[in-house]
């Protein structure tokens, strides 16, 4: 009959090496700079933003980190109805090319704030034609997609310390940024969506009414007592490892004297703990015992990491702090890996794509509010306020293990 002609029967190829080859390089240029900001944070400081305070300079990241994480509130819709639009890196492109060029604080401030809303637009595109050719490999597909940003992690804090002392920031900048566009370029040759699977407009519906409607969950915000326990949990555990990325390198400088090329080292072995332990809970422990038992543990490791190994023994011991980075990033590469997939508690198949835009959204502000204030209390850079820098992160981090708790025994165990 007609609805039968109608129905759709949808099957995943499973096979598009090519198109996660593009995605995997597409997450490397979007998404990248984030896992390298701290390295960007520490230069500006000692070179073209010295005179400013820690508060000044943390707005730049702050403002990259809540484009960069909420602009997927832009194009999550867009691409369930238009698809994989080349256009969608316009913003990128221009980012890229003027990077090498800035020197004061708003020139700093405006490009980054392009790259973030550049990498935050495209994100959901680039995953979102990784499903559609991947279902039952989707989680391998998403997993491997997303070590591309890891990837730069580990490879390009390298590469930066080593140019910034021997080439300068402008000659290193042009090669960094010159691969990030070669990866750009892959990723646009590479990544197709599929035009069957797009939803289409009914004769009374409009893009902008239903991107009002179906965008954000105005109600679960503040009516939902799971759905706020997740969002702050979430929000809290994703401020409280970005804050720790930025500042680490900072620490290392500043109080452990550690040379630059110490400290951009750092950063290198925290982003490869960060890969690795991305893999372990999400592919292996997340199975096992279940994602809201991994996240409480990667919660309460951290907790002892920040008041045992950074706060007591590096202060004895600073080389210690090798140790500490790699076991802080596969803590919170677990973590981050994770929390997405807790958003799968409050939502429905139906209205996922709402839910996780609107917590993410949530998680941008809390960026926005998030860094400034580990600037205001990072202050001059001296090791009091470090000291207090580490108990605020581990105050947000109690706090996300004590949200995820009470959805544990309460919701969940009802359930």
């Amino acid at each position: 009959d007609d609805d039968d002609e109608d129905t759709l029967v949808i099957t995943y190829p499973e096979k598009n090496w090519k198109l996660l080859l593009g995605s995997f390089f597409g997450i490397s240029a979007s998404w990248g700079l984030f896992f390298i900001c701290g390295t960007f944070q520490d230069y500006y400081s000692k070179n073209q933003l010295k005179q400013y305070t820690s508060f000044q300079i943390s707005w730049i990241f702050s403002l990259y980190y809540f484009l960069i994480v909420s602009g997927n509130l832009l194009t999550g819709l867009y691409f369930d109805f238009y698809g994989f639009q080349k256009f969608l890196c316009l913003l990128l492109i221009p980012g890229f090319l003027l990077l090498p060029f800035v020197q004061t604080f708003w020139e700093i401030i405006s490009v980054f704030a392009l790259l973030g809303l550049g990498g935050g637009i495209i994100i959901p595109p680039i995953l979102g034609c990784i499903s559609d050719y991947f279902y039952e490999k989707r989680n391998f597909a998403n997993s491997l997609a997303i070590t591309g940003g890891n990837i730069v992690g580990i490879v390009f804090p390298i590469i930066l310390q080593k140019g910034f002392t021997s080439i300068g920031y402008k000659n290193t900048s042009f090669i960094v940024c010159g691969m990030f566009l070669i990866q750009l370029g892959i990723c646009l040759l590479l990544c197709r969506d599929r035009k069957e699977l797009r939803r289409k407009l009914q004769p009374d519906e409009t893009f902008l009414k239903l991107y009002f409607q179906e965008s954000f969950d105005y109600t679960s915000l503040f009516t939902s007592l799971r759905f706020i326990l997740v969002t702050i949990g979430i929000t809290t555990a994703e401020v409280s490892t970005g804050v720790l990325l930025i500042y680490i390198t900072s620490y290392c400088s500043n109080i452990l004297h550690f040379s630059d090329s110490e400290s951009f080292n750092i950063v290198t072995i925290l982003n490869a703990g960060t890969l690795f332990g991305g893999c372990f809970f999400g592919m292996f422990l997340a199975n096992k015992i279940g994602t809201i038992n991994s996240v409480m543990i990667a919660c309460f490791n951290l907790l002892v990491l920040n008041f045992v190994v950074w706060l007591w023994l590096t202060q004895k011991v600073p080389k210690l702090m090798y140790l500490y980075s790699l076991l802080l990033g596969f803590n919170c590469g677990g973590m981050m890996s994770l929390c997405p997939s807790i958003c799968g508690i409050v939502s429905n198949y139906y209205d996922f794509g709402k839910k996780y835009s609107t917590i993410y959204f949530v998680v941008g502000v809390g960026f926005l509010a998030g860094i400034p204030v580990s600037g205001i209390i990072i202050g001059n850079s001296n090791k009091a306020n470090f000291v207090y820098f580490i108990v605020y992160c581990s105050t947000l981090i109690f706090l996300s293990l004590l949200c995820f708790a009470i959805l544990k025994f309460t919701y969940l165990k009802r359930n």
